[in-house]
């Protein structure tokens, strides 16, 4: 057992690769794979010191750590091969099968029939992961080892934050830093583990010399979360292990539901797989794995195994057929025209003769009832003021008084939240007291009056329905006040915003996005300082908005708020468009050119010409304000709304 670290060349591109010479050099072709894009079976890998070619019998303990690749293939030439060559003869698909049958006949032999020492070697791997589930030993320390008022409300608001702190607090290590002098290092190959490493599941050792002092530095790959809590340190395995304890620790789901044979995702040469797998019997491993599997399943419902059942069942055809098969990676199929929207839209499918035939994007569900609710309760406010014929000297000192409560309640401890409103001070709260609790009910707050006439904010139901809106809520009303001091009087036109009628729930689709706060949805959560990002939108980028539930709606207007930065992404040039047959066909519903923000957080609103009721909703960005000054398209907010009914 070996640790490299190769360099491969290839054209005019390095690639660093990591790899364990156990691993056969199979794994190793299908790293580079990855990496360059050139399929395993045309590759050809040389030492680039003496131009050896490297291969199966090669020593990959010993080779030079400098790798050449060439591609049997060359660039451009896949549309010059014969027909023939993309698909496997009836003669060479009864080859492999022959060769398939062989292996398993001579496994027979070979394999040991002993179930117990096999099943031995996999149950404890299930106990390991169930380390997660000891809510005193490891997800009290996991808590203890963060600034828990701080992260538990993150963790519970959005795994998103949890994710960005861990990734801040976690650090990824190709080889570790000398323990000596803190220079870097190189691998020389592994060691054998110390008591101390293996109590906590070390019992792979990588060695390193210093590059300066010559120090050798060991570098255990622990394999037990909670030391991984004291380490912070690791490559894939650790991180996935330590990040899997803290989101168990703040109640998040990790799901075990059984133990897979999961190598044929890994070869189309299955056949030649099977000639190595002497540890036991086709059989026995899989009865082993059929077994250890349904006792992980023993707590599932029935509807929770059905729908498991059909997943193990698709998954083990899929990989069966594509055992048999040659893949053409240069021929991409056109979208399906058939199927339910949702699902053609999930898989980005909708669409014929345009640009949205592929996003890396899932779809996303936005989790905004709360804004539509915020936006409605504020609408309402501002029109009891003025039919209660408040001044604007008036209506500002009620919504001063307002920020200032939210205020309050955002530095109050999460699940403690508490404020007060005084109204007894100021006689204009009583005119609009109606459309108050509209805006604390829309939070998940209550208004209780003491013997002093004041009124007592509190939670009123899950604390974390308070912390998602409360951002929102805040920013709605400086907004209102930033208007309403530019404004000259108290009048109902001169409210753009809030409105009603706002759009919620809805899927999203986009062209790219930034992750991990860059996403599509973060368009529609009502916070001014999130934003959608796209990459690579700057001349042309696109979102799909689908109403949930079949349902119709005629689009009214839109607004669109600008982001926290860089002006030269806002949006200029841009079409909205409706479609109600699936995104078979648009209607274009309005199109804006040479549109430009003037200031950051800034909100437009515009009339939109319904000529019916749509489902599906597409804003096509065409070109950013300065796309040679960037690559990159953002937008603050997106905010539709439906005709009044």
């Amino acid at each position: 057992m070996v640790a490299r670290r190769f360099l491969v060349r290839h054209n005019d591109d390095e690639y660093a690769v990591e790899y364990d010479t156990d691993d056969g050099f199979e794994v190793l072709k299908f790293q580079i794979y990855s990496l360059t894009s050139v399929p395993p079976d045309n590759q050809k890998i040389m030492a680039d010191d003496d131009d050896r070619a490297v291969s199966e019998s090669s020593d990959l303990g010993a080779i030079s750590e400098k790798l050449r690749l060439v591609s049997l293939i060359g660039e451009g030439d896949g549309s010059s091969r014969p027909a023939e060559d993309l698909e496997k003869s009836d003669e060479e698909l009864a080859r492999i099968l022959q060769a398939e049958e062989e292996a398993l006949f001579f496994q027979e032999f070979r394999a040991s029939e002993n179930r117990e020492e096999f099943e031995g070697s996999i149950r404890p791997y299930v106990s390991r992961v169930l380390m997660y589930e000891d809510p005193i030993r490891y997800q009290e320390a996991a808590r203890k080892s963060v600034p828990v008022d701080e992260i538990e409300e993150k963790a519970l608001i959005a795994l998103a934050k949890l994710l960005l702190w861990f990734k801040q607090s976690f650090r990824w290590v190709n080889s570790p830093p000398c323990n000596n002098c803190g220079s870097g290092t190189s691998n020389i190959g592994m060691g054998s583990p110390l008591p101390s490493e293996t109590e906590y599941g070390g019992f792979r050792v990588e060695l390193y010399r210093c590059d300066n002092c010559l120090n050798i530095t060991r570098f255990p790959r622990y394999n037990d979360p909670l030391k991984l809590l004291e380490t912070r340190r690791g490559r894939c395995g650790e991180w996935a292990n330590c990040f899997t304890l803290y989101c168990r620790a703040f109640g998040y789901e990790s799901r075990l539901d059984g133990v897979y044979d999961v190598t044929k995702r890994y070869t189309r040469k299955w056949h030649e797989v099977l000639s190595r797998r002497n540890l036991t019997t086709e059989d026995v491993a899989s009865a082993v794995l059929s077994s250890i599997r349904n006792e992980c399943r023993r707590r599932y419902s029935p509807e929770e195994l059905k729908a498991l059942e059909i997943r193990d069942r698709k998954e083990a055809e899929e990989l069966e057929e594509e055992a048999h098969l040659l893949a053409d990676a240069s021929v991409s199929l056109p979208g399906r025209r058939s199927g339910a929207p949702e699902w053609r839209m999930a898989r980005s499918e909708l669409g014929s003769t345009d640009s949205l035939s592929c996003s890396a994007c899932p779809v996303r569900v936005c989790v905004d009832s709360h804004v539509k609710s915020i936006y409605n309760a504020l609408s309402h406010f501002i029109c009891h003021a003025i039919d209660n014929e408040l001044s604007k000297a008036e209506t500002l000192e009620v919504l001063k008084l307002l920020k200032t409560m939210l205020e309050d309640l955002r530095a109050s401890p999460f699940k403690t939240r508490k404020s007060f409103l005084n109204s007894k001070e100021l006689q204009s709260t009583r005119k609009v007291m109606s459309s108050i609790e509209e805006l604390l009910s829309a939070i998940s707050l209550k208004g209780e009056l003491d013997n002093e006439d004041r009124v007592h904010v509190l939670l009123a139901s899950d604390p974390v329905q308070t912390s998602v809106a409360l951002p929102v809520a805040l920013d709605a009303v400086d907004e209102i006040i930033d208007n309403l001091n530019g404004a000259t009087e108290m009048k109902k036109n001169i409210f753009q915003f809030p409105k009603c009628n706002r759009l919620f729930s809805g899927s999203v689709l986009a062209s790219g996005e930034e992750l991990p706060f860059g996403i599509a949805t973060s368009a529609f959560d009502g916070i001014r300082v999130s934003k959608w990002e796209e990459p690579n939108g700057a001349k042309g980028c696109w979102l799909l908005y689908q109403l949930g539930n079949d349902q119709m709606d005629d689009l009214e207007s839109y607004q669109l708020t600008s982001a926290n930065d860089a002006p030269e992404r806002d949006p200029m040039n841009w079409i909205v468009e409706g479609s109600n047959n699936g995104g078979q066909s648009w209607d274009v519903l309005d199109e804006q050119k040479s549109q430009i923000f003037e200031k950051r957080f800034q909100r437009k609103s515009f009339k939109v010409q319904s000529k019916q009721k749509y489902n599906l909703f597409r804003f096509r960005v065409l070109s950013v304000r300065d796309p040679e000054a960037t690559s990159r398209f953002q937008i603050g907010c997106i905010d539709l709304y439906s005709q009044a009914s």
